[in-house]
């Protein structure tokens, strides 16, 4: 089996922290087990040609068939002997209600089912493609964290539509084997690793940081559910706030990150309160996001002082995001090594902006009709604000532990959140 392992690589920093994360007893289940869930329309939908598009994206991409070598450091490599298959369901006899019963039914049988990272024969993601009508389907697909990251979603599923679109013309047009930027991979890791101005510059940033420990509900002490509460922002206040932008001189995830850092210092009564601010996906910095081995994701500490006046605080925090900017790919585990804090963050934070990502071919009869899926980390609290990449709608998902909250508490935060957006926007009216 050895002679089918290639390009044989040290994890990046961000592949241990997440490892050690997924394997961690106290934090099951389902962190880092990521799940894209997608209802789909296509009109004439050719079967064949769907299975085959998939197939032949996931096959064409080393990142789906890297598989982890546990030895004296674990390593990741490529088994090229994976056979990559998209299991199929046919629910089309169901009506509308209870095919969305068994969708949920199945993702959550998939949540339970942890890829078995110790077995170099077994590949760490899954598709599934689940037929709802003669041109409607459910995509689904399921990666574990560490060997992806979800910022590359917009140009794998660009690349999978795009690939059935040249069937539908020449049903034997065969793609070309991906360029494999495996030295990118490794320079661009090893220029994280040892930049001494970042080491420190997140030494002086972090001078302030104030610890917190969290206690467990006793009624909730051995249960950690996904249970996230969502919420849609309207779309007038959404237009308000992408408005504020060039008023206030700050940038839209800013907002979001200053308010979320005012949830968190109200539940922990901190004045400065530390979050880790999701960045630097791999399709930001390299040139071939989907051939390029290792996982370029980090979560940066950002500490920042809780100001009484919010747009106060929302510019002091946008200060921040561009101060920590350039220092963000600077490894968390290695900061938390350094500042000698293994719990550093007391929540996280994840802006997902597909902009000009173009997902859809041109001219095509595709039509997302509902976008889900599961991104839950470790921290207790992780807010995703996402933006829809078909429709521009801005969507808030709260993660939260259920060990630590209920979902009344959680409800209330959101609710608290969504009020201070409607008065923000109405300052700058």
């Amino acid at each position: 089996m050895e002679q089918e392992l290639q390009y044989i690589l040290p994890l990046a920093k961000t592949q241990e922290y997440i490892l050690n994360e997924y394997i961690s007893e106290s934090n099951e289940p389902w962190c880092y087990h990521t799940q894209f869930s997608y209802h789909i329309q296509i009109k004439d939908l050719s079967w064949p040609f769907l299975f085959k598009a998939v197939k032949g994206v996931l096959d064409r991409h080393p990142i789906f068939k890297t598989v982890l070598l546990f030895e004296e450091k674990v390593k990741q490599a490529i088994n090229t002997s994976l056979n990559l298959q998209t299991q199929f369901s046919d629910i089309s006899h169901l009506n509308a209600h209870n095919q969305s019963e068994w969708i949920d039914k199945f993702l959550l049988d998939d949540r339970n089912q942890p890829f078995d990272i110790y077995n170099k024969n077994q590949a760490l993601c899954r598709s599934y493609i689940i037929k709802r009508g003669n041109d409607t389907f459910q995509l689904v697909l399921v990666l574990m964290h560490a060997i992806w990251d979800g910022w590359s979603l917009a140009v794998l599923i660009k690349e999978i539509f795009s690939y059935y679109q040249d069937l539908k013309k020449n049903p034997f047009h065969v793609l070309s084997n991906a360029s494999y930027e495996y030295e990118e991979f490794v320079l661009a890791d090893e220029s994280r690793y040892y930049n001494i101005k970042a080491k420190e510059f997140w030494k002086q940033h972090l001078m302030k940081h104030q610890p917190f420990n969290r206690v467990a509900k006793a009624s909730e002490i051995n249960y950690n559910d996904y249970e996230p509460v969502t919420l849609q922002l309207p779309i007038k206040l959404t237009t308000t706030l992408q408005l504020m932008q060039p008023k206030l001189r700050v940038s839209i995830k800013s907002i979001f990150v200053a308010l979320f850092i005012r949830m968190i210092a109200e539940e922990t009564q901190l004045t400065n309160t530390t979050i880790g601010v999701v960045s630097n996906g791999r399709s930001a910095e390299l040139s071939n996001p989907l051939g390029t081995l290792g996982l370029l994701w980090n979560m940066a500490p950002l500490c920042a002082e809780v100001l009484e006046d919010d747009l106060e605080h929302i510019q002091n925090v946008n200060k921040l995001l561009s101060e920590i900017s350039p220092f963000c790919s600077y490894p968390l585990l290695k900061i938390q090594e350094e500042k000698g804090a293994s719990n550093l963050l007391h929540a996280t934070f994840n802006f997902i902006n597909f902009d000009g990502a173009n997902l859809l071919p041109p001219d095509s009869s595709i039509e997302f009709l509902e976008v889900g899926g599961l991104d839950k980390f470790s921290l207790p609290l992780h807010l995703l604000v996402g933006k829809n990449p078909f429709n521009k709608e801005i969507s808030l998902v709260l993660n939260y532990d259920t060990r630590y909250f209920f979902r009344s508490e959680i409800e209330e935060k959101l609710d608290t959140y969504l009020k201070r957006l409607e008065q923000i926007s109405c300052l700058t009216l």
